[in-house]
């Protein structure tokens, strides 16, 4: 007995070696210059400092917008006021906050309601506008706000403007700090919502803008006039100078006559969709879904002043033999420096810059590209510079696409699954007699077996798509499948709650969350050395057992928030984050492993848990000639329960089935020996059937 404990002590010594191992530190870098994203508000302080406020917080520049820091992280910015340089307020998604002595602080006892709009009056009497709380006001440096009832009617969210001691909130306006209103209502068209108003009461200039419409009120009259300028207006900005500046869904708009005459100013501009304007000093300033541009007052030309801003979302990534290629909330771009250049790619159907968001790239063995997109399938053969789309079917929505064994391809839409035998010409529809709904996710097998994973479960078909079987048991029937990997007799699935494995000879599902638990798993890849990959909203996680357990991956400081994966050819790895850019690790990080392994020795079963077989695959090192090997299987006391293999085989890749045969349900160990070295794998039998 005290020979079978010693066994049974050095197997779990063993074992907590291994899973020591995973736990290194891998040093991720951020690719450098990729500069952008949804920036929702824009702020002037002074002459030269610049707040910005995006979906995951505060920037601030001190060069007129050349380089930005992030000052306050974690939280969307809806508004940014400034009462004087010292004293910044910021309207987030959890309460109102404050900037003094160089740090934001939130006020507390107010609020952790979304903040939606500020305004300061002059004489430092703050409006807060709280979504489906009210109306606010208080003291700027106070922390007591209460709620303004004089208005004379509610609303989910209010729309404000101060200028010098005037506050506009919605078509209301006083002059009091908010004690008695006047309503602007007369000549407002009766179907429109406002969204915005710029004021310079020194001129008496007040202009509104609508959903679709642009008025200015007239002080004298008394009524609203319509300048025809039918934009759906987002932000207005008048400096001392009477120059009027509109943000738009179109771009931006200017007039130095008061509105009369309007000259749409886009050229460079780095997006269309325009929450948000600003005027400092002799330049105007526009936040874009991309980052922000700036546009000396009197010129037409946009240049980029968003350097340090790192809000790109990143969907797609393909690492290429002299390119790494994105799909990035600056649409489909590339570099060939590490991102001290970043070039746009080229839609050749239509003659601009490839801007769709890609949810997959795929790179065949003759170097042609494919990129699936919420507009159709596109194809590059000159590593994603110029693309190209069969005209007949734009337009689609595609989610995933493979070529199965025969080299068809097979593509992934919202209205089905459509197989192509000439790389994409012509299609046939292949559940044309099967309403799967969507389809986010496809793969096939050896046996021309297809497997569609939707928002809500996952089908399989055994005729080439004429029929189709929905495989999922109850507990997956709810889930989305995101990513579809097949190997050997396995179907491993991501899904919106955690990895699943699929077995592909009995037809039953396992759960292979060991490690990893229900999390959102974004992206699943499998290295050629049978590595898994899994990305979630909070880390990377690495399996080398085909997804039995895993292990997360130290990521450092690095943003966390993953959204898709690839290596390279030299095992580099890369990946891109839901509003942070791309990450890479100059650290080949196919080489994690067991400390007692050699390069490309392995050992994994599948699935693990099992009840009537599992799947042994082992990898065995590099070697000019076959290799004596032996594959045992042991109990808990260290006796041998089956010898699978003796004997010699060559380098490679290997898999041998192990049925129990009257074995009783617990923990199991197989062991591969070569030559001197060995591996150890703990497997758990569970009851058969």
């Amino acid at each position: 007995m005290k020979k079978y404990l010693q066994k049974y002590f050095a197997v779990i010594f063993f074992l907590i070696t291994i899973s020591y191992s995973y736990s290194q530190n891998f040093q991720f870098q951020s690719l450098k210059n990729l500069y952008g994203g949804t920036v929702n508000t824009i702020a002037n302080v002074g002459t030269v400092t610049l707040y910005a406020g995006t979906n995951t917080g505060i920037y601030c520049s001190s060069d007129h917008g050349k380089h930005w820091e992030k000052e306050l992280d974690g939280l969307t910015v809806n508004k940014i006021v400034a009462y004087s340089k010292d004293q910044i307020y910021a309207g987030t998604s959890n309460g109102l906050y404050e900037r003094r002595a160089d740090h934001w602080n939130k006020i507390t006892g107010f609020t952790d309601g979304v903040v939606n709009d500020i305004g300061i009056l002059s004489s430092g009497v703050i409006f807060v506008s709280v979504q489906g709380e009210g109306l606010f006001k208080g003291k700027a440096g106070d922390t007591i706000f209460s709620e303004v009832t004089t208005l004379g009617y509610s609303s989910y969210k209010y729309h404000i403007t101060c200028n010098n001691e005037t506050v506009f909130v919605d078509r209301m306006m006083s002059n009091d700090g908010g004690e008695t209103w006047e309503k602007l209502e007369n000549g407002w068209p009766e179907f429109r919502s406002l969204n915005t108003i710029g004021a310079n009461m020194t001129d008496s200039l007040i202009i509104a803008g609508s959903d679709n419409g642009v008025f200015r009120y007239n002080l004298k009259d008394q009524t609203w006039e319509n300048l025809n300028l039918y934009q759906s207006c987002l932000d207005i900005t008048i400096d001392d100078g009477g120059h009027i500046f509109l943000g738009s869904a179109g771009g931006v708009y200017y007039s130095s006559n008061r509105g009369d005459n309007w000259q749409q100013i886009n050229t460079g501009l780095l997006g269309a969709y325009v929450p948000a304007v600003c005027i400092m000093a002799d330049s105007v300033y526009a936040a874009t879904l991309y980052g922000i541009n700036a546009c000396e007052i009197g010129q037409t030309s946009w240049g980029t002043a968003n350097t340090g801003i790192t809000e790109v979302p990143v969907y797609a990534v393909l690492p290429l033999e002299n390119y790494l290629l994105i799909s990035s909330g600056r649409g489909v771009i590339r570099t060939k420096d590490d991102g001290i250049s970043w070039e746009p790619t080229l839609r050749m159907d239509v003659g601009i810059d490839f801007e769709d968001r890609v949810s997959k790239f795929l790179q065949t063995t003759d170097g042609k590209i494919y990129a699936g997109t919420m507009t159709g399938l596109y194809y590059s053969n000159d590593q994603g510079h110029t693309w190209f789309i069969n005209r007949e079917y734009s337009g689609q929505q595609i989610y995933d696409f493979v070529f199965d064994k025969n080299g068809d391809l097979l593509k992934a839409t919202a209205d089905g699954i459509y197989r192509s035998a000439d790389n994409g010409l012509t299609w046939t529809k292949l559940n044309e007699d099967n309403d799967l709904g969507t389809i986010t996710c496809i793969t096939t097998d050896d046996n021309d077996n297809i497997y569609a994973g939707t928002y809500q479960g996952i089908y399989a078909s055994n005729d080439g798509g004429k029929t189709w079987t929905d495989i999922a048991q109850d507990s997956l029937k709810n889930f989305r499948f995101v990513r579809l990997i097949q190997h050997g007799n396995y179907v491993y699935a991501a899904t919106s709650n955690g990895i699943f494995t699929y077995d592909i000879f009995y037809n039953n599902w396992s759960e292979s969350q060991t490690g990893m638990g229900e999390k959102y798993v974004t992206d699943l890849i499998r290295t050629t050395d049978n590595k898994y990959y899994a990305s979630t909203l909070s880390g990377i996680y690495f399996s080398s057992d085909s997804c039995a357990s895993w292990q997360a991956i130290d990521m450092g400081s690095a943003n966390k928030n993953v959204q898709c994966m690839a290596f390279d050819s030299k095992g580099n790895f890369y990946y891109g984050t839901t509003n942070n850019g791309v990450y890479t690790s100059k650290t080949s990080l196919t080489g994690i492993s067991e400390p007692t392994k050699q390069k490309d020795f392995a050992l994994s079963n599948a699935p693990n848990p099992f009840q009537n077989r599992t799947t042994i695959t082992y990898i065995l090192p590099e070697s000019k000639t076959k290799i004596p090997v032996t594959l045992t299987v042991l109990n808990m006391l260290g006796q041998k329960v089956a010898v699978l293999y003796h004997g010699e085989q060559f380098p490679g890749e290997h898999q041998i089935t192990f049925t129990p045969k009257n074995q009783k349900p617990g923990i199991y160990f197989v062991v591969l020996k070569v030559g001197e070295k060995q591996i150890l794998k703990k497997m758990l039998l569970n009851n058969t059937d």
